[in-house]
């Protein structure tokens, strides 16, 4: 205990001085002095309707002012749960704030309806602490064990990596669908089949943002059974048959009034053709849903040779290797060089590395590959780059870089995006089609952690 009691005052400590203005406490969710108590533990994006939120969930109308009292009083006491998760993926409740607090909830002293007390409950994300968000005990405990793969939700880890490996069970053999090592960080373990969980939840992520647009796609390519309870859609996967396999799954929330924006639950592959669809209120031509698509032309998807790297654009470079480094992409002497202040010097040898890959590329057209990403903003169709920066053209690629399409009147070229590691890039290829594995070898790829990508 008291190691990891250690380890959490370095981890605060650090993150005091990256950050500025924020204490320890000791070991204890870091506080930004300066900001009212709610928005001093984590980035809220809707103060005024948090308020709200805990006044109908409570029946006690507290102002701001009066509610962050409660909670800084709470803190100061160390009135505060703290959850992460086992090595089994679910989740546990600690006594002491540590590097792998997941989730952590401090006590308003307010009871809701049924005498429960509704906590102030923060989510550690991929750029911090976020929330606020009240909930009690056991409805913090429920969120933290349902498992989701985006829009794809199970009660817990277990159900999740049941049905996974049961969907690998039924694919077409011949395809790599987990890394050579799984992520070494991350709060909590991914499925046993990573690669397949990645393509699932962009895969449905698509379908979902366009079946209800028409002209789109993927128009209509969801369907829903006649009392609108259960979905499916076509993964895009052939089974060992070389069948389509589709999947069906429980709608939320069942009182919806759009299917734009809804989850699958309880999560089932169609085994019984047209007997099941019956059963499940759907119509048999259901069966016939076509697969996702992601493109209309498969000039889309091919990369231009002739195109230029647009290495001209500061801007770009800069939150490339900004971003790169900062969040580690970049190999340790690439990152000694930057905090030496030698960016010209690195700037030089990053240029390069995109040079090369430029004349590979002229000989191998297959070596810079397509990836699909669903955005908030729409999807989109890049290119990933592979980036030797120091390893041996024998070895990995040291990461991936990202490339847009971009035409000026009769010019076309290609725009810098942001770098990723080999295992985000393979997972937003496959979504495409499995990549040719000169480089992008999920054989000899370790995982890691996913995280939101800027660019």
């Amino acid at each position: 205990v008291a190691q990891d009691v250690i380890a959490a005052e370095e981890t605060e400590e650090a993150e005091a001085k990256c950050r500025g203005g924020i204490t320890n406490n000791s070991a204890k969710p870091p506080y930004q002095h300066g900001k009212s108590a709610l928005m001093a533990l984590g980035f809220v994006n809707d103060i005024q309707g948090a308020v709200e939120f805990f006044a109908r969930k409570t029946g006690i109308n507290l102002n701001q002012e009066e509610l962050e009292r409660k909670v800084k009083t709470s803190y100061d006491n160390g009135d505060i749960l703290y959850y992460e998760y086992d090595v089994e993926g679910n989740p546990v409740k600690r006594n002491i704030y540590s590097p792998k607090t997941a989730v952590f909830a401090i006590n308003t002293g307010v009871q809701d309806n049924h005498q429960n007390y509704v906590f102030a409950q923060y989510s550690k994300g991929h750029r911090g602490w976020t929330g606020v968000f009240f909930n009690t005990e056991d409805q913090i405990f429920n969120q933290m064990n349902t498992y989701k793969i985006g829009k794809l939700t199970f009660k817990n880890y277990a159900l999740a990596n049941d049905f996974v490996k049961s969907l690998h069970a039924e694919l077409l053999p011949g395809e790599t669908w987990k890394y050579a090592e799984p992520a070494q960080m991350g709060m909590r373990k991914k499925t046993e089949y990573e690669i397949l969980e990645s393509y699932l939840r962009t895969v449905f992520a698509a379908l979902l943002q366009e079946h209800d647009k028409q002209g789109s796609l993927n128009y209509g390519k969801i369907k829903f059974s006649k009392d609108n309870n259960y979905a499916l859609f076509n993964t895009g996967l052939l089974s060992k048959y070389a069948t389509d396999i589709i999947v069906i799954g429980e709608v939320y929330p069942k009182n919806r009034t759009t299917n734009s924006r809804i989850t699958l639950s309880n999560l089932v592959v169609l085994k019984r053709g047209k007997t099941e669809l019956r059963e499940k209120g759907f119509e048999a031509s259901d069966a016939e849903v076509d697969m996702v698509s992601f493109f209309d032309q498969v000039s889309q998807i091919v990369y231009d040779v002739t195109a230029e790297v647009d290495t001209d654009d500061i801007e770009k470079l800069r939150h490339c290797i900004d971003e790169g480094i900062m969040r580690n992409r970049f190999p340790l002497k690439c990152k000694e060089q930057y905090e030496n202040g030698e960016l010209e010097d690195l700037t030089d040898t990053f240029i390069k590395a995109i040079r090369r890959a430029e004349r590979i590329a002229r000989r191998n057209y297959k070596y810079v590959v397509p990836q699909y990403r669903t955005t908030a903003t729409g999807n989109k169709i890049q290119f990933l780059m592979p980036i030797y920066m120091l390893s041996k053209y024998e070895e990995l690629p040291d990461f991936a870089l990202v490339l847009s399409e971009s035409v000026i009147g009769n010019q076309k070229f290609y725009k810098p995006e942001t770098v990723l590691e080999l295992a985000w890039a393979y997972n937003n290829a496959r979504v495409i089609c499995k990549p040719d594995d000169m480089w992008l070898n999920p054989a000899r790829i370790e995982d890691v952690e996913d995280l939101d990508i800027d660019e």
